[in-house]
């Protein structure tokens, strides 16, 4: 099997997949919270300007192999040289193989190549795995960067 990551572009297709990919981490979000999805969907600006929130000043990355997508993860402006790496989502077959390692890692070499010195990220507590994959990475706890109505662990590393 090989992986290959893909920058989705600004055509309906890649908006489409890309919106999919956004909604699939949101259900699974509120299921894993105990959260009604209405409260989460509201949370969410992206599934209704995916291109306005993901492609014009950030990015959307997708992992397939063997032309069947593992999962995506999103990049997504702030300030002063900072992004928000958002929506890292794995689709329950393809976990434990590695894809969510490699997509941060992809993730994080993308942001540089836009020109960001930092990243943010942010994630429930429940988990445990990603956020012990996110610490290996570099990933410290900060300072929370943005307001949610459940528990949320924020963590960020320099590029």
């Amino acid at each position: 099997m090989s992986r290959t990551f893909r920058r989705l572009a600004e055509t309906p297709a890649d908006i489409a997949l890309g919106t999919d990919l956004v909604r699939e981490y949101v259900v699974a979000t509120a299921e894993e919270v105990g959260q009604d999805i209405d409260v989460i969907l509201t949370l969410i600006p992206e599934l209704h300007d995916f291109a306005g929130h993901y492609l014009r000043d950030g990015a959307f990355l997708v992992a397939e192999s063997d032309e069947v997508v593992e999962g995506a993860v999103g990049i997504t402006p702030r300030t002063d040289g900072i992004c928000d790496m958002n929506r890292l989502w794995i689709r329950p077959a393809y976990r434990r193989g590695g894809a969510g390692r490699a997509l941060c890692e992809a993730a994080m070499h993308t942001a540089r190549d836009l020109g960001y010195r930092r990243m943010h990220l942010d994630v429930v507590p429940e988990r445990t795995t990603a956020i012990a994959m996110y610490r290996s990475l570099g990933f410290v706890e900060t300072p929370p960067t943005h307001e949610y109505p459940f528990a949320m662990v924020f963590l960020g590393r320099d590029l």
